[in-house]
C-alpha cells in the first residue's frame, strides 16, 4: 500500500511514525519487509530515491519524532495544536527501516 508519511533519514536508518492500530503496523508485524520511495513534486525534473529493507516496530520514540517533524513542516500554531492532539492520543509507534538496497535517479 502506498501511503504518504513523514520520515527522517540519519544516513543509516529511516525513521517514521504512525499510530499503533494502523493496517501498515499489522502488516509489518507479520512481514517486516518494506519499501519507501521519495520523489520530487510535479513540475520538477524527475528525481527519486527508493529504500528497500526491513522495519522494526518500536513502542518508544514515535511521539518524539512526530513532534520534531511537526515543528519542521507546520507553522508554530498548527504545530502546537497537532502536537497537543498527538500527545493526548498517546498511540504513536516508531518505524525503523534499515535499508538493504537503495536506488535513485536524477535527471
Amino acid at each position: 500500500n502506498a501511503l504518504p508519511l513523514w520520515c527522517d533519514w540519519d544516513g543509516e536508518k529511516i525513521r517514521m511514525f504512525t499510530t499503533c492500530d494502523t493496517g501498515k503496523v499489522r502488516r509489518l508485524a507479520q512481514d517486516p519487509r518494506a519499501c519507501l520511495s521519495v520523489a520530487e513534486t510535479v513540475g520538477v525534473s524527475e528525481a527519486w530515491v527508493t529504500f528497500e529493507g526491513t522495519v522494526e516496530i518500536l513502542d518508544d520514540g514515535g511521539l518524539e519524532l512526530a513532534c520534531r517533524l511537526a515543528k519542521l513542516y507546520y507553522e508554530p500554531e498548527p504545530a502546537s495544536r497537532t502536537i497537543d492532539a498527538w500527545t493526548k492520543a498517546g498511540n504513536r509507534v516508531l518505524l525503523d527501516l534499515t535499508p538493504t538496497r537503495i536506488r535513485s535517479q536524477h535527471h
